[in-house]
């Protein structure tokens, strides 16, 4: 796993459920070099809104949104050791209808992950399992006040909860230097005793 001349290292982590989809910790995966999405997640988010899906089994998921092929082949869980026994081109058809499905339910319903992945500066499968809109903002917002001159200058690890999630507190500063000359600083007019509270920098000598 992984890429070609990568460290094909396989990690894990714990992360906290959040809002009314998940109550509790999940075990998440990560491979240098790759993605891991879990589909469930994504049919569960719609489901959410929606509340069509008959259940979350993949079979079921894959024939509400009419991914399931013709010529699908059904096999009860019980029953694949026994068949694969017997019959294991069979098993080797139900399995690659899973992928297939699997694949087609991904690009249904991640399609707006994928393409937030691409502005957020966070990977595809942090954005997938982001859960509330703060998990995206925040780094957005850093990366916007990064631009604009100001400096991150500490941040408390997951000091403030969120229902049941926990999120970073991140201290910016601004550089005295850029902020001399920033946006606000040229159009905001300047207070009575502005130059004292810099130091008399402005003020008389």
């Amino acid at each position: 796993m992984g890429r070609a001349g990568g460290p094909p290292l396989l990690d894990s982590y714990e992360e906290a459920g959040s809002g009314r989809l998940y109550r509790f910790r999940q075990r998440r995966f990560s491979i240098a070099g790759r993605e891991v999405i879990d589909t469930l997640e994504a049919v569960r988010r719609y489901d959410f809104a929606a509340r069509v899906l008959p259940s979350y089994r993949l079979k079921e998921v894959a024939k509400h949104f009419g991914l399931a092929a013709s010529d699908r082949v059904y096999l009860e869980g019980s029953k694949v050791y026994e068949t694969y026994c017997k019959h294991p081109d069979l098993v080797r058809h139900y399995a690659l209808d899973d992928v297939r499905e699997v694949d087609g339910l991904s690009r249904r319903l991640m399609g707006a992950a994928f393409a937030l992945a691409g502005m957020a500066p966070r990977s595809y499968g942090r954005v997938a399992s982001a859960g509330p809109a703060m998990g995206i903002l925040e780094p957005l917002l850093v990366r916007a006040y990064l631009r604009a001159g100001f400096r991150e200058i500490g941040r408390r690890r997951q000091s403030q909860r969120i229902g049941d999630r926990a999120y970073d507190v991140v201290l910016m500063d601004c550089l005295a230097t850029e902020f001399g000359e920033s946006v606000l600083r040229r159009h905001l007019p300047e207070q009575p005793g502005d130059g004292a509270d810099r130091g008399g920098r402005d003020g008389p000598a």
